[in-house]
C-alpha cells in the first residue's frame, strides 16, 4: 500500500539517548573530553530545537504539520509531510530513524564543535538523506 502523507514521529528521549551514548564512547576514547549526561538535557534540547528549525526551513513546502513539545512524554517531535507521489510503506520509519540521527549529530556538533569532530559531516549526511526523499518527489512532479 502506498500513501502520500508521511508522518515522522520521534521521541526526544531517543535523540538524547543517542547523544549520551556517542558522548560516552568519545569520552572513553579521549578521557579529557567532557561527557554529556542527563544533566545537560536542557542545553541539548535547545540544540535539537535549533536543528528542527533548520530542517523545517529546508522542508517548508512539504510540511503540513510540525510540532516540537519537549514536555510531552512521547512523540515530542512530529512532522507530517505531504508528497506529490505515493511513498512506499515504511518510508516514515526510515525517515524517523534518519531524523533521530540528524538531531543527535546536530546537538553533538553544536556541543563539541564542527571543526574538530566528524559530527557536522554526519549531521549533513542524515539531513541529505531526508532531503533526497523530497528531491525524489520533485522528480516525480516534473515527469
Amino acid at each position: 500500500m502506498t500513501k502520500k502523507n508521511i508522518n515522522i514521529n520521534a521521541d526526544l528521549d531517543d535523540v538524547l539517548d543517542r547523544v549520551f551514548a556517542e558522548s560516552a564512547r568519545r569520552a572513553i576514547a579521549a578521557p579529557e573530553v567532557y561527557r554529556l549526561t542527563a544533566d545537560n538535557s536542557r542545553l541539548l534540547t535547545q540544540y535539537v530545537e535549533s536543528a528542527l528549525h533548520d530542517l523545517r526551513t529546508r522542508m517548508g513546502g512539504y510540511v503540513t504539520l510540525w510540532s516540537f513539545n519537549p514536555n510531552s512524554e512521547t512523540r515530542n517531535v512530529v512532522i507530517q509531510l505531504k508528497l506529490v507521489h505515493p511513498a512506499s510503506a515504511g518510508l516514515d520509519d526510515i525517515m524517523r530513524d534518519a531524523l533521530v540521527e540528524l538531531l543527535a549529530y546536530y546537538a553533538l556538533m553544536r556541543f563539541y564543535g564542527d571543526d574538530s569532530t566528524y559530527y557536522g559531516t554526519a549531521w549533513r549526511k542524515y539531513r541529505a538523506q531526508l532531503m533526497l526523499v523530497l528531491a525524489r518527489d520533485q522528480a516525480a512532479l516534473a515527469q
